[in-house]
């Protein structure tokens, strides 16, 4: 019996220690899911409020920065003094822009441009006035430095918005690495509490053997025997099995906590790439995303020389689609529409939704035929589409389309959206269901 209470009491301080031990590995592990977890709400934070707001900053930065060098390049090229003025005006007026002055460097460099722009167009007045006269000679060197000054200027605005626009883009980039990151420590977590969640049942099997199966099989035996002398079993410490079940809720709710941190981990990565580029009901391009694109292909095609066509597309009558049959068909009616334009585009252009039924397509590399093909199968297409509803009939829809084709190397994206809409206008005053040219 000494034997015995001995052998138990050695039991007793193994059981207590390991589950001494699990405790306080589980209570870490808890620790540092909460922990991942916080990281993760952070940077969600962050992002809903510094993060997005700072991009679109920059963005806006990035187009008046563009504004400025196609105004600054009108006070150059420009032939008459009146227009140089009001640019001129118009430029002093954009430099003051928000976007512009929340960053001192972009703010800086705004300034200046608004200086040597202004000094370009008193070289411009003063070179005008020599050639009146005949002075071409001194003509052209009283304008020489000024241009020297804009083409300096010219390069370090462009510099700067490229700057901005990557800048934009690495903060995403950043953001989605720092929820990678978060996300892979998720995962190591989870396969790190799985191998504890091994051991623990392994040991907890022990345990239950010696606290519950032995006293079993010694009391087997004690009634299997044929002695008729009293048996006295030792005591079953049942406390240490209770102490495992808590383990393992301890276990299943740090579980939990890893995949509710994991989810999160992924539903933001999710919602950060979506709010950046996407169409929420359509699926394609927003306007913001498009816009940006778009910017940037005709600022190739421009550098180029390369041709360049825009399309301005919408649905005819969708104000009475909607009060007609209600929202939810007008929804699936632009799903229905936008699938129809995303199949019958190259891979090349880019589509994208402006707001509510008005839709944008860029070509690249069409002229105004290739152009007028486009549009026409577009429109023929949709002409096409029955979109069943619930009382079996048929809705049938149309579109009128809108072209406008780069007219040369100072034309904006804003100017090619202008005459698109208004070629658009035209389309549908003419009667709606044809295409129109700007």
């Amino acid at each position: 019996m000494a034997g015995q209470k001995t052998y138990r009491w050695r039991l007793g301080r193994v059981t207590l220690a390991a589950s001494v031990l699990l405790a306080v590995v589980f209570a870490l592990g808890a620790w540092a899911l909460l922990h991942e977890a916080g990281t993760i709400r952070r940077l969600a934070g962050d992002t809903r409020t510094a993060l997005l707001p700072g991009m679109l900053e920059r963005q806006r930065a990035v187009v008046n920065i563009e504004r400025l060098k196609q105004y600054g390049t009108a006070v150059l090229e420009s032939g008459e003094s009146r227009v140089r003025q009001d640019t001129v005006v118009v430029f002093s007026y954009l430099v003051n822009h928000p976007a512009l002055q929340s960053d001192p460097e972009t703010a800086a460099l705004a300034h200046h441009a608004a200086e040597i722009v202004a000094n370009l167009a008193k070289a411009r007045d003063e070179g005008d006035a020599l050639r009146a006269a005949g002075q071409r000679a001194a003509a052209d060197e009283a304008e020489r430095r000024a241009r020297l000054e804009w083409r300096d200027t010219f390069t370090a605005l462009d510099a700067r918005s490229e700057s901005l626009f990557v800048s934009a883009g690495d903060m995403g980039t950043r953001r989605a690495q720092d929820f990678d990151g978060a996300a892979s420590h998720v995962e190591m977590m989870v396969g790190v509490s799985y191998v504890i969640l091994a051991l623990a049942l392994v040991c907890g099997g022990v345990l239950v053997h010696q606290l519950l199966l032995k006293p079993i099989l010694l009391t087997t035996a004690a009634l299997d025997r044929e002695e008729t002398t009293p048996v006295k079993l030792p005591p079953s410490a049942i406390g240490e099995i209770d102490l495992f079940y808590r383990s393992v809720e301890r276990i299943a709710t740090a579980l939990s906590e890893i995949e509710d941190a994991h989810r999160q981990a992924r539903a933001a990565q999710a919602e950060l790439r979506r709010l950046a580029s996407i169409d929420e009901l359509t699926g394609v391009a927003n306007r913001r995303w498009f816009t940006a694109m778009a910017s940037r292909e005709l600022e190739r095609c421009r550098r180029f020389n390369h041709q360049l066509a825009l399309l301005m597309i919408d649905v005819d009558h969708f104000k009475r689609v909607n009060d007609t049959h209600g929202h939810a068909v007008g929804d699936e009616v632009l799903k229905a529409f936008t699938r129809v334009l995303e199949g019958n585009l190259r891979s090349v252009d880019l589509l994208g939704r402006l707001g509510g039924e008005e839709f944008a397509v860029m070509l690249p590399e069409s002229d105004e035929t290739a152009a007028a093909h486009t549009a026409e199968r577009l429109r023929a297409a949709v002409e096409a589409l029955e979109f069943p509803l619930e009382d079996g009939s048929l809705l049938r829809i149309t579109t009128s389309v809108g072209i406008a084709i780069l007219a040369g190397a100072a034309e904006t994206l804003d100017n090619l959206l202008v005459r698109a809409d208004s070629a658009l206008y035209t389309a549908k005053r003419d009667g709606r269901n044809r295409v129109a040219v700007s």
